[in-house]
């Protein structure tokens, strides 16, 4: 979710309520796709006055009302619906339906876009379809325009500073001042991440998840609890914790709204990206409503005002960052570090890495606390 743009290309959020959950369902690669032809071909933008948007609910879906729906509406008079939910509940129903999706058009973390990208399941977007697309830095765009990240966050450290004045390492969580007073992310958050991030901590070069794992079980005894990132921020009140693992975005609103004992570690070793994606169905009934939908997201208005929410880094080139946000975004520098995993080597060993984390990491965690 970065902006000022001399920001370099990137080497390698459902902020609000409640994050998107990471894979639950069992089935994430191996799915076939039966798509069917699109009948006698898409109508015009004029003929089209309905867009269902898949978005991730609370305090996100009220930015993309403000940003994205309404200029939409503005321009075209559509009626456009929000269905909110998060990754692991729209990925199921787009399986479920590929000849006739539930979506036009929606926010999906890319983790799920991989297996689907992978069946050419997805609509390509091009320059030409969405203008706004030309700005967006080349490697947020993926799988041949199957989906563009509007913008992104990073899976990043999250600190008191009344505790720790500063952190710069994600060796931090070794550290002995921070035994059981730090969490891990859980399963159904951003675990994938954090593996990936544990087996470069390890020496590899993010794509054995298996080594995160190993790395994991010498961090687990010594970790208070599995806390996703809302409830993370009642655990930083009642300073049950003064260290854990969070998206970079969530850390944000939770220092906007009053939390100013918090800060987000830059650490040197980098951290996972997390793009917001867009992506729309190959069969969607109005597909070119969904790409005005992805062109006012990609504009400044959008990018601005998602950075200013959220402090989610512009995917857009040429957006700049104000002053207020550079703590708690990633730019210049900072941005070199940053991993972009490929997942669609990572996922292949999903189910058995889940099974793993269940089995080997939920019952260490905080046995020596």
């Amino acid at each position: 979710m970065v902006p000022k743009h001399e920001v370099p290309m990137i080497n390698q959020k459902k902020i609000g309520i409640t994050r998107r959950d990471f894979l639950k369902m069992a089935a994430v690669t191996g799915v076939g796709f039966t798509l069917a032809a699109c009948g006698t071909g898409s109508p015009t933008a004029a003929e089209e006055k309905e867009l269902i948007v898949g978005s991730w609910g609370g305090a996100w879906d009220e930015s993309t009302q403000k940003y994205i729906i309404d200029p939409l509406v503005n321009e075209t008079g559509a009626t456009v619906s929000i269905v909110p939910g998060n990754s692991s509940d729209h990925y199921p129903k787009l399986i479920a339906n590929p000849d006739n999706p539930p979506y036009d058009v929606l926010w999906l973390d890319l983790d799920f876009v991989a297996p689907l990208a992978a069946q050419n399941a997805l609509l390509p977007v091009s320059a030409t379809d969405v203008p706004a697309l030309k700005d967006v830095y080349d490697n947020l765009k993926f799988f041949n325009g199957q989906a563009v990240a509007a913008n992104f966050g990073v899976l990043c450290l999250v600190y008191d500073t009344d505790v720790l004045p500063s952190v710069d390492s994600w060796q931090i969580l070794w550290d002995e001042k921070v035994k059981c007073k730090f969490a891990l992310t859980p399963l159904d958050s951003w675990a994938i991440q954090w593996l990936i991030q544990a087996d470069r901590l390890a020496g590899g070069d993010g794509s054995n998840l298996n080594n995160g794992i190993e790395k994991t079980k010498t961090l687990a005894p010594y970790a208070k609890a599995l806390i996703g990132d809302y409830d993370s921020r009642p655990a930083f009140e009642r300073k049950e914790l003064v260290v854990g693992m969070m998206y970079s975005g969530e850390a944000y609103v939770m220092w906007s709204s009053g939390q100013k004992n918090v800060a987000m570690a830059k650490a040197k070793e980098g951290g996972v990206i997390i793009p917001n994606c867009l992506v729309i169905p190959k069969n969607a009934k109005h597909p070119n409503l969904a790409k005005k939908f992805i062109n006012y997201a990609l504009s400044p208005t959008a990018q601005d005002g998602f950075m200013s929410d959220y402090a989610s880094i512009p995917a857009s080139a040429t957006a700049t960052i104000p002053a207020d946000k550079k703590d708690w975004m990633f730019l210049g520098d900072d941005v070199k570090n940053l991993i972009l995993p490929d997942y669609t080597k990572i996922l292949k060993d999903k189910d058995a890495v889940s099974q793993r984390w269940d089995a080997e990491i939920v019952p260490l965690v905080g046995t020596s606390c």
